[in-house]
């Protein structure tokens, strides 16, 4: 059986294979944008990840390389994901994203040519608890939910209720690795008191285990001062870093996170000791401000009111992808829905007005 520093970094190594493929969009960052791959000191795997179901919906992981023609067959990975790695202590970019779609992956370019052909690709995995905080908190301990205690996104069962004293940062940075965070933590963090109780909030909590932390904290009092954003207002992010409130008003948060991740990685890069780099990402999760072309709330055919939310954008951006999504991804109707769970099953057809607004979310989606 691996130890817990072995059993956390082998953990981390597969989220980090299964995560880049849903990772960021093309303003990771200056040099992702210019085409100079991973910052100095950065090690890429050999093997890399591309998402693929078959006919029955699921796949084993098949490593391929990059210059192989036919890309990814059937059978299992034989290769470790530290081949071509100095020695066996490899740098660890883990990127993560909010709610998004496995083919929301087209439209990041960079994202497919640096990172997708670089590495391993799980088309055949599987979430036990496809929720968000619960989700997280697996990713960080290595549990599942029934042992971490996150249950729901909520006050009593989210943030508050994981036991945050041992997880892949404390194990990594007892094994010598340097640790690092940026972005989303778990649903709650900010507002709720600490898992220790030292605290009434968390705005000035850091986790164990973190190096150097910058985790987005939820909306906060004090309107009008910098530091008065909140993780789902994607021109006004407020961080804490290292227990210190940060503002970014006026910044839009994916790029912004792109520009903290470059600070980052050339600051880890100057140690001889490897790092690990959660970089957590909200987009494309809908979130503030609303915009005037937003998708507006639509009746559905049984009368009842679908309210439609989407992500804000900056304004170089609207429009791009308008030609790539000429319908919403997934709105095609599904004849049988007998597998389905109930409140599916029994839900009306998508009619036009609801196709409409739900084009104009994926569209608002992949320019965030």
């Amino acid at each position: 059986m691996l130890s817990s520093p072995a059993r956390h970094l082998a953990i981390a190594l597969a989220a980090v294979a299964a995560a880049v493929t849903v990772g960021v969009g093309s303003p990771v960052s200056a040099r992702d944008a210019a085409g100079d791959g991973p910052a100095r000191g950065t090690t890429v795997a050999r093997t890399a990840v591309h998402t693929e179901p078959n006919a029955t919906g699921g796949a084993v992981a098949t490593p391929y390389s990059p210059g192989d023609d036919e890309g990814p067959g059937s059978g299992e990975v034989t290769q470790s994901l530290t081949d071509g790695m100095p020695g066996d202590r490899p740098n660890i970019l883990f990127i993560l994203t909010d709610d998004m779609r496995a083919d929301e992956l087209q439209f990041m370019p960079n994202v497919r040519r640096l990172i997708e052909h670089r590495g391993v690709n799980f088309v055949n995995s599987f979430s036990p608890y496809p929720l968000c905080c619960p989700a997280r908190a697996s990713l960080l301990s290595g549990k599942y939910t029934h042992n971490h205690g996150v249950w729901t996104n909520g006050a009593a069962y989210g943030f508050r209720a994981f036991h945050d004293r041992s997880t892949v940062a404390t194990d990594l940075t007892a094994a010598g690795y340097q640790t690092a965070f940026l972005g989303k933590y778990l649903n709650g963090y900010g507002t709720e008191p600490p898992p220790d109780g030292s605290a009434d909030d968390s705005y000035h909590y850091v986790p164990p285990g973190w190096q150097d932390w910058r985790g987005s904290v939820n909306r906060i009092f004090g309107l009008g001062t910098p530091e008065a954003g909140g993780t789902y207002s994607y021109f006004d992010t407020t961080l804490n870093v290292n227990g210190r409130l940060e503002g970014h008003p006026g910044e839009y948060q994916t790029r912004m996170f792109g520009n903290e991740t470059d600070d980052m990685l050339r600051g880890l890069a100057r140690s001889p000791r490897p790092f690990f780099l959660w970089l957590s990402f909200v987009a494309p999760h809908a979130g503030g401000p609303i915009e005037p072309d937003d998708p507006r709330s639509v009746v559905r055919g049984d009368g009842r009111r679908a309210e439609i939310t989407s992500p804000a954008r900056p304004r170089d951006v609207k429009g791009l992808f308008d030609r790539q999504i000429p319908r919403s991804l997934g709105a095609v109707p599904e004849r049988d829905l007998s597998d389905k769970p109930s409140f599916m099953r029994s839900s009306p057809t998508l009619d036009r007005d609801e196709v409409r607004a739900l084009t104009s979310v994926s569209r608002q989606r992949a320019e965030s």
